[in-house]
């Protein structure tokens, strides 16, 4: 598929899970059904996107305090003593919400870049109008990530050049931290001057911020019907799932 159409219609699913509305479970159960099917056929390990999902775990403790401070009418859940924290039932329902609705879009995000070629998915950020230096930005640290690890590489074969491993070579906890602090410290300057020769030479080759690429072919008419048709959709999956919900309270 068109890295275009698959990019619009990530971005529908995730705005779709944003809106769900807390405690939706039949909405966060569809769309996770909808995530899968399209994982089996892309024919993407479920083991490799599960791993990949847990990048949304640590972002999703930020809520954690809404298992304390969320309000509602409905009586506490569970009194922590003796600390005397009350664990307000729909905090944990908020709570439990956004990590859902977290970890189903990273799923999304994950799918989306493991079947999409780099250049494609940067060419169809600029195809719906995204600004040219964040484009730009992206491309490079993607590109140039490997070149900040052969810093990181060639430090890393100084330090070993000195023998650091051999008995009575090392030194105390405070001591080993300053030297990694140090080497932290060199590979920032090292990459920094390294980048700058780098961004010279991309200049030098006329450069300008933009990704230059083939024409890309116009998106034909079954194409975007095909995208508004699964845009349709997941409103549909939206409204159910809210219906549902609306008709348990």
């Amino acid at each position: 598929m068109d890295a275009r159409l698959k990019l619009a219609f990530t971005l529908g699913f995730i705005l779709t899970t944003s809106l769900a509305p807390p405690g939706s479970w039949v909405t966060y159960l569809l769309l996770w059904t909808l995530v899968l099917s399209l994982v089996q056929l892309a024919q993407v390990q479920i083991g490799f996107l599960m791993r990949r999902s847990l990048l949304a775990l640590p972002f999703a403790l930020a809520a954690l305090p809404q298992l304390f401070t969320h309000q509602g009418t409905m009586p506490p859940a569970i009194t922590l003593s003796p600390v005397h924290l009350d664990l307000l039932a729909p905090g944990v329902i908020r709570f439990f919400s956004i990590l859902l609705k977290s970890w189903i879009s990273v799923q999304a995000a994950v799918l989306l870049v493991t079947t999409t070629p780099l250049p494609e998915l940067l060419m169809a950020l600029r195809w719906l109008h995204v600004p040219q230096l964040l484009v730009a930005i992206t491309a490079l640290m993607w590109r140039y990530l490997v070149v900040l690890v052969d810093e990181a590489k060639c430090l890393l074969t100084s330090r070993n050049a000195r023998s650091p491993s051999l008995p009575g070579s090392g030194g105390s906890l405070f001591w080993r931290g300053h030297v990694t602090g140090g080497m932290a410290g060199s590979l920032l300057l090292r990459s920094i001057e390294r980048s700058e020769r780098v961004f010279s030479a991309m200049q030098a080759r006329g450069y300008d911020g933009e990704i230059r690429s083939l024409p890309r072919p116009v998106l034909s008419r079954k194409q975007i019907i095909f995208l508004w048709l699964a845009l349709l959709g997941l409103a549909v999956v939206l409204v159910i799932g809210t219906l549902v919900m609306g008709r348990a309270v």
